[in-house]
């Protein structure tokens, strides 16, 4: 029973970091489940500790899928390489950065923080990395407040999704008070060639942190937004190669997001990781930690 008990506790484990990334089961889904563990409770050829491994597995699939948020949190969501954020300012308010380059699977991932609103979504600029997902947002749900400032750039995701709802163009110094949070323009301060650079910058505050959404800002926006400072950095590009190193530093962050999945294009790059960590920073990835959630309140 001792050998047993420890089986099923390093199994515990291993279902609780899986169940976080399973979808929402839906009545049909539970249901199935319920009978299956009770089939193997009652089934008289069963081992009990067969038994009691199932009903774990179906405990924990009861609850995948479903995560409650502190209020006033930001959560750079696992979406493969690309960005989406989301940031819960208490009392089921949420906003939307980005949305990653999958439609189903930040559906899933919204429906996991039982997100059935918007009242803000950001655009931060055209990329199919970070606009695709919000096709099926704009689809599937109610969208208050879009902000975005992609002309001349465009691209046919992004395009598609602007068509679907108004746009509000913010300017350097707009606020949104989403309950215990404040998001406000950083950036982009003109025009620029490249529509990473053009990216929208908010930086989202907190009672107690703050933390820096950069878009893909590269070296010639990064170096026209000076004297800006976050506890928290989601580092702009996936960790491209495309930063200014002291750039990095500058914010002065104690931890920072690298949102990525896999990718041709080495990113994140060793040397912006190291930047990073020299600099005083706990670094994080979404493809090895999953969804990460940071508290500002």
């Amino acid at each position: 029973m001792v050998d047993l008990a420890a089986l099923l506790a390093d199994a515990v484990l291993a279902l609780a970091q899986f169940g976080s990334t399973l979808p929402q089961l839906g009545p049909w889904g539970l249901g199935a489940l319920l009978a299956l563990g009770v089939t193997l409770l009652r089934w008289p050829t069963v081992a009990p500790g067969a038994a009691v491994a199932g009903s774990v597995v179906i405990v924990l699939l009861l609850i995948a899928g479903r995560a409650t948020l502190p209020d006033g949190a930001v959560v750079v969501l696992d979406v493969g390489q690309g960005d989406s954020i989301l940031i819960h300012g208490g009392d089921s308010r949420f906003a939307l950065v980005d949305g990653g380059p999958d439609e189903l699977l930040l559906e899933e991932r919204l429906r996991h923080y039982g997100v059935k609103s918007l009242e803000l979504v950001v655009l931060t600029h055209v990329h199919a990395d970070h606009a695709t997902g919000l096709l099926g947002v704009a689809e599937t749900m109610a969208v208050g407040t879009v902000w975005a400032d992609t002309s001349p750039h465009s691209s046919s995701a992004a395009s598609e999704f602007l068509a679907l709802t108004p746009v509000d163009t913010p300017q350097v110094g707009d606020q949104y008070q989403l309950g215990s949070l404040v998001i406000e323009v950083i950036g982009p301060l003109r025009k620029y060639a490249s529509p990473n650079d053009q990216s929208l910058v908010v930086k989202v505050t907190g009672q107690s942190r703050s933390m820096l959404l950069t878009g893909d800002i590269e070296t010639v926006a990064q170096d026209e937004l000076t004297d800006i400072r976050a506890d928290v950095l989601k580092v702009p590009h996936q960790g491209a190669a495309t930063s200014n190193p002291e750039w990095l530093a500058s914010v002065g962050a104690d931890l920072a997001v690298v949102s990525v999945g896999p990718n041709q294009f080495g990113h994140p790059a060793d040397w912006v990781l190291a930047e990073l960590e020299t600099a005083g920073a706990q670094v994080v990835r979404t493809d090895e930690a999953g969804d990460v959630v940071v508290p500002l309140s």
